[in-house]
């Protein structure tokens, strides 16, 4: 559990994000980061639950 949360920037039971000094240079959250003209970070959409009467699921966007 320690590599994945590790692989992926995140912990794993509460999906939190560990401030980017404590990151692995090599996490997806840190490497995948994106910064505006002004270098502030900017949040991105990462999923979107949808249903309909037949189907259902987790859409994601980046």
């Amino acid at each position: 559990m320690k590599t994945q949360q590790c692989v992926y920037g995140r912990t794993k039971h509460t999906n939190q994000e560990p401030p980017s000094s404590k990151k692995s240079a090599q996490a997806h959250t840190k490497r995948t980061s994106l910064k505006d003209e002004n270098e502030c970070a900017m949040e991105i959409l990462r999923s979107i639950p949808f249903a309909s009467l037949t189907e259902k699921g987790l859409m994601f966007a980046s």
